[in-house]
């Protein structure tokens, strides 16, 4: 490259610069203009500085995360009535109008389906010894009335779970032991460990 041609890109490059600017700014003015700022009454202030610790802790916008988690439960709906015509939004919010309870602090509980049924809330279980969701437990009433499960020994499930469903709702535990119950018993298997 002579000297001459590299004049010319320096030359260039200021323009080239400037119309990226222009192009970001357009972006920005765009993406501004879809923006909204809000005021939600209602939500719980620890669960909210819990939430927006999470978000700043991986470096997101919160602004950001809740525009996603908002569009992601939209998409979900829209696709729920779409494939069960009989579901409408009221009836997969019901989920979410339940009490929360907290359960802890207990050496052994077992948990049955009646149990969970009859509270009518949405249970978080934690700092338990031996924790065991009876046979009867089944994965939709798991699903409606077990908010999480943290901090146990050990959490002692019915087979009928997939694993990732409880991964998804156990954390920080010793030890989850899945137990098929047929027929002839109680066959226990170690499916995670922490050492």
């Amino acid at each position: 490259m002579n000297e001459n041609e590299s004049k010319k890109d320096l030359e260039k490059e200021p323009e080239n610069v400037k119309e990226r600017l222009r192009s970001d700014n357009e972006d920005w003015e765009e993406k501004k203009a879809k923006l909204k700022n809000v005021t939600i009454r209602g939500i719980d202030s620890d669960t909210y500085d819990h939430f927006s610790r999470k978000i700043r802790n991986l470096e997101m916008n919160l602004g950001d995360a809740i525009s996603k988690m908002m569009e992601d439960i939209v998409r979900d709906l829209d696709d729920s009535i779409d494939h069960l015509p009989g579901l409408r939004a009221r009836s997969t919010f019901n989920n979410f109008k339940l009490e929360r309870v907290s359960i802890s602090h207990y050496g052994k509980l077992e948990v049955s389906r009646a149990d969970l049924e009859g509270a009518n809330a949405r249970i978080a279980f934690s700092h338990i010894d031996r924790l065991t969701f009876l046979p009867d437990v089944t994965r939709d009433v798991f699903n409606r009335y077990v908010r999480n499960v943290s901090h146990c020994d050990t959490v002692r499930m019915p087979s009928i779970f997939p694993k990732l469903i409880l991964y998804s709702k156990i954390d920080f535990c010793e030890k989850i032991e899945i137990y098929e119950v047929e027929g002839e018993g109680d066959t226990t298997k170690n499916t995670s460990s922490k050492d």
